[in-house]
């Protein structure tokens, strides 16, 4: 009976050392992807500005990418070449603008409920075009 009690005790800790070590090694090569991805991003996201010769500059002011708001309407600010036309597009509507003459433009857009990718799109008058993206989550909860 004790012979039978220590296999089952030293089963047991084989199987959870042997569960232990691979959620490890899953974690670990998990970590190592996202980090990758982050790079690439990065990556493409340089190499996306660099090639940008058509001299349009888009900075949002608001939202901050990955912020968390309590509301379905969000005002999407910033700055651009003045008299551009201005695309907001986000999980649930796209809405349309223009940037005044010193290119500062605000448009006010609805969003779903949790994560929205807000894509914000510069049109100049030649039809050249560049983009910023956000993340925006939407959460009525108590934090």
């Amino acid at each position: 009976m004790k012979e039978k009690i220590l296999i089952i005790f030293i089963a047991l800790a084989l199987g959870l050392a042997l569960a232990t070590l691979g959620f490890y090694i899953f974690q670990s090569t998990k970590k190592g992807v996202l980090e990758n991805s982050k790079k690439t991003d990065n990556i493409n996201k340089t190499a996306e500005n660099k090639d940008k010769t058509n001299g349009i500059i888009l900075s949002i002011d608001s939202p901050t990418n990955e912020s968390l708001v309590n509301e379905r309407t969000i005002e999407v600010k910033g700055k651009t070449n003045p008299l551009n036309t201005i695309i907001v597009s986000s999980n649930l509507e796209d809405a349309m603008g223009s940037a005044d003459s010193n290119g500062n433009f605000s448009i006010n857009i609805g969003i779903d409920a949790g994560l929205n990718n807000i894509i914000v799109r510069s049109f100049s008058s030649t039809g050249d075009e560049t983009k910023d993206e956000r993340t925006v989550t939407f959460s009525q909860e108590d934090f």
